[in-house]
């Protein structure tokens, strides 16, 4: 007789349900009804692709130079963006995608994952940030303390 036996009848509680069997198999789903694909507006595609063309002379290493010295200095997103169209000769929509991506290889070099390094071809605004946060952690700690303390 082991303790809960004894203490069910010293203390006269009835005994508990028989718990069901655990179910094992996942359950089963009818048919889905088929997903609508999403109409993108016109000129818009989908890609991968985000590189950003820029002028004869200039770097990718050039762009995230500046996207990482505005953010050390406490620069807006506006003000970056309308330095890298100044600068680079940008559109506007090229200049937030520069800024995005550095940032984004920033980011995934603060996880320290060497998967996630972004392409060299299709990513390379983000994969030159990336080998920049992987040589100096402490810049990923600057710019992103509360994601990345501590460098």
């Amino acid at each position: 007789m082991g303790m809960g036996d004894w203490l069910r009848r010293l203390l006269g509680t009835p005994e508990p349900p028989e718990p069901a069997p655990a179910r094992t198999a996942p359950p089963e789903f009818g048919p889905q009804p088929p997903v609508a694909p999403v109409a993108l507006p016109d000129g818009w595609a989908l890609t991968d692709d985000m590189t950003v063309a820029l002028p004869p002379g200039r770097t990718v290493a050039e762009v995230v130079e500046v996207v990482i010295q505005a953010a050390l200095a406490g620069s807006a997103d506006e003000e970056t963006e309308r330095r890298l169209a100044a600068e680079f000769g940008l559109s506007a929509d090229d200049a937030a995608l520069a800024r995005d991506r550095a940032f984004g290889g920033l980011v995934r070099a603060g996880t320290r994952i060497p998967e996630n390094c972004p392409s060299p071809v299709k990513d390379p605004v983000a994969w030159e940030s990336y080998q920049r946060g992987t040589r100096d952690p402490s810049l990923v700690s600057r710019i992103y303390p509360q994601m990345f303390p501590g460098g």
